[in-house]
């Protein structure tokens, strides 16, 4: 049998002496020489050289033989790349200085084809590593694949197709989380969240969700970095999972169960993706910042966190329900969880706010769900309401759990409030929370509750009204707080004082502007 004979990996000498010979020329043709990265030329002399015309680009300086000669002996390479007369007969054979971007395509796609060789052969030498576990090593090999990316020859492809924008079908709206009349609260193929204090009843409604999945024939992955697989069994045959549900029900605390390897958030996703769930919930955010060295109060980190794990797994239409806490301030709170802005912001699907009257499996309870943000208007109300309820009577002795997802009823004293509530009060209610915002946005420092009434009352002198109840101002403030229009900042004696939050503030003015004092 005959040897085959060594293959050479791919590369296109003369084109890269074409490109090279034409930068040395065309300062357009050194332009772009200098967008390619200097390891896709495939000798190490075309290396060095791109490399200095690349710095000269970067330096503002002019392209030619002298110049690039002077990087190259300063970089101590000149006689390597074969000194001056090589420089020289890179210039003089230079086909078609016009033709530049051409040549420099064909470096590209050579050297694309072989970083694909040497790919495949890192990928094909995991399969061969005994030690590595099948996960792993699926994990490590989509990284691999992942990193391969190219950019088009032609340029940046950065639009859709105009051709499918009528195909999208239906906009998105909520699958799963069945209300009593009906309706569904939480969206597939999108980020939703469950936000809270500890035992509001987050994982509660976590679990009611998955227990829904898992009786529809569904897989549900459980990224639990608070609680053991046993408890989260345990929670789920409380609401009436069956054990043959149950094996579908995957827990995982992000490590690997025989070497304790914890998962990058890379490698999680991967191998969450890779059993093809419908429901994913991690529990909770808070944990996995902690565990992944992140930031919550960073921006850049909560988009790293859910462009590593969140998104790959949403865009693979599995329906993900995130779980956080709050800020321990009520006034605090605003929308959100407690860290970064971008939390929500950031949210593709629905956020709730939620809370509880107090339970247990014995006594029963009531666990409510307030829409902090709707992405695509689907949900059965707005931001504010409280769209709801899931009630879980007594069980004596707690054997098993029956719960209801309900329409909630407006609790009775706010109805009472709502019915004895005049015209004049809702109007003067919209006038102070009115008064009160425009109050501080125009304030440079943040105002106290004092403050803020002399502010109004200053601009109502003339009006009958002006004498109102001070405790009249405090429902409008709440409200403006519970919007996310101001934030709550500690002031003397640890009582609040109200602000605009940060990102308003920069958008208004400098926010270190601090020429005028306090009020008051």
């Amino acid at each position: 049998m005959s040897r085959r004979p060594e293959r050479v990996p791919p590369h296109d000498l003369e084109a890269e002496k074409s490109v090279l010979g034409a930068a040395l020329v065309s300062p357009d043709a050194a332009e772009t020489v200098a967008t390619i990265p200097a390891g896709d030329f495939y000798p190490p002399a075309h290396q060095h050289v791109a490399a200095a015309v690349a710095e000269l680009v970067a330096g503002a300086e002019s392209v030619d033989v002298v110049t690039v000669a002077d990087q190259l002996r300063r970089a101590g390479v000149l006689e390597l790349v074969g000194g001056v007369p090589y420089l020289l007969e890179l210039q003089a054979l230079t086909p078609s200085v016009g033709r530049a971007t051409a040549y420099a395509r064909i470096v590209r796609d050579s050297a694309a084809r072989r970083r694909l060789i040497i790919t495949g052969g890192e990928i094909a030498e995991l399969g061969y590593i005994g030690h590595e576990e099948p996960a792993g090593a699926l994990a490590r090999a989509q990284e691999l694949l992942a990193g391969l990316a190219v950019v088009p020859s032609s340029g940046w492809r950065i639009f859709a197709d105009p051709a499918g924008a009528d195909d999208d079908g239906d906009p998105p709206a909520p699958t799963l989380l069945r209300r009593g009349d009906g309706a569904f609260l939480l969206y597939e193929g999108r980020e939703n969240s469950l936000q809270g204090e500890p035992a509001s009843g987050k994982t509660w409604v976590a679990l009611i969700a998955a227990a829904e999945a898992l009786a529809a024939g569904r897989t549900v992955v459980a990224v639990d970095l608070e609680d053991t697989a046993r408890a989260a069994r345990t929670r789920l045959r409380l609401l009436g999972a069956t054990g043959e549900q149950l094996a579908r029900f995957l827990h995982t605390d992000a490590r690997d169960v025989d070497s304790g390897h914890e998962l990058t958030l890379a490698e999680l996703a991967s191998t969450v993706a890779a059993v093809n769930p419908d429901l994913v919930v991690v529990d909770s955010v808070s944990e996995a910042f902690s565990r992944w060295q992140l930031d919550e109060d960073k921006a850049d980190d909560v988009n790293h966190f859910r462009a590593a794990l969140v998104t790959p797994l949403a865009r693979n239409g599995v329906t993900v329900v995130t779980l956080d806490h709050v800020a321990k301030s009520a006034e605090q709170r605003g929308r959100y969880a407690r860290g970064s802005g971008a939390k929500l912001s950031g949210l593709d699907g629905a956020a709730y706010s939620v809370t509880t009257s107090g339970f247990n499996r014995t006594t029963g309870g009531r666990i409510y769900l307030k829409v902090a943000k709707d992405r695509h208007g689907a949900l059965p109300g707005v931001v504010g309401d409280t769209i709801a309820q899931v009630w879980m009577p007594p069980t004596g002795e707690g054997h098993s759990i029956r719960f209801a997802v309900e329409v909630p009823p407006p609790p009775a004293e706010k109805a009472d409030k709502a019915a004895a509530r005049t015209a004049a009060d809702h109007q003067l209610h919209d006038e102070l929370r009115a008064a009160a915002l425009d109050a501080i946005t125009k304030a440079t420092t943040p105002l106290s509750r004092r403050n803020i009434l002399a502010e109004i009352r200053t601009g109502r002198h003339h009006d009958k009204r002006s004498g109102f109840d001070d405790k009249k101002l405090d429902a409008p403030l709440a409200d403006l707080v519970a919007a996310g229009q101001i934030a709550t900042i500690p002031g003397k004696g640890g009582h609040p004082t109200y602000a605009l939050p940060p990102q308003q503030q920069t958008l208004l003015g400098d926010p270190d502007d601090t020429r005028s004092k306090a009020h008051g």
